[in-house]
């Protein structure tokens, strides 16, 4: 995985990367700080240089988040002679997918997305989402993973109605934190 630039929204395209498991090698001139620490720690691989023609031998995802148009019409380019699957970010017309805003609570995930007509409202939806989405929600998953996964195949009856009360006794004590 190549991410070719290095501010801010480099670093969350590369979070998202590290996360899903992904190898990841960054391109650029200037690296921000956290993506420094990333790479002293061994998390991911910096080039501190431009990019280059050539950069993406080797390479079947990239993401281009740089503020130069130029260049990422360029990376686009050769993107498309080496057919490696490219996300250019704010530039939806020049992508082959889209990245999602997403809340994750452990095994509890949400994810907005506008098809890139609209990062910046996927955002506010997503900001609004953390907020009402806490950790409970991951902890509730957990719980009802391990009550699913101890009841025998023939007894999912058993796990219905277990389910449905642990969720009403969550939804109460949401209820009641609201307040």
């Amino acid at each position: 995985m190549l991410v070719v630039g290095a501010g801010s929204v480099a670093v969350r395209k590369v979070r998202e990367f590290l996360t899903a498991g992904a190898e990841v090698r960054v391109v650029a001139p200037r690296i921000h700080p956290r993506l420094k620490a990333l790479s002293q720690r061994g998390r991911i691989d910096v080039r501190k240089r431009n990019y280059r023609t050539g950069d993406l031998r080797g390479v079947s995802v990239a993401c281009a988040a740089t503020d130069d148009p130029g260049l990422q019409r360029r990376i686009r380019g050769e993107a498309d002679q080496r057919r490696v699957l490219l996300n250019v970010a704010d530039q939806p017309e020049l992508c082959d997918f889209i990245l999602p805003a997403r809340v994750r609570r452990g095994d509890f995930l949400l994810t907005v997305s506008t098809g890139g007509a609209s990062p910046a409202l996927a955002r506010m939806i997503r900001l609004r989402l953390e907020k009402e989405f806490g950790p409970e929600y991951g902890r509730l998953v957990r719980r009802l993973c391990r009550m699913r996964q101890g009841i025998p195949r023939g007894e999912r009856g058993a796990y219905r109605r277990g389910f449905y009360q642990i969720l009403r006794d969550f939804g109460g004590r949401l209820a009641t934190r609201e307040r």
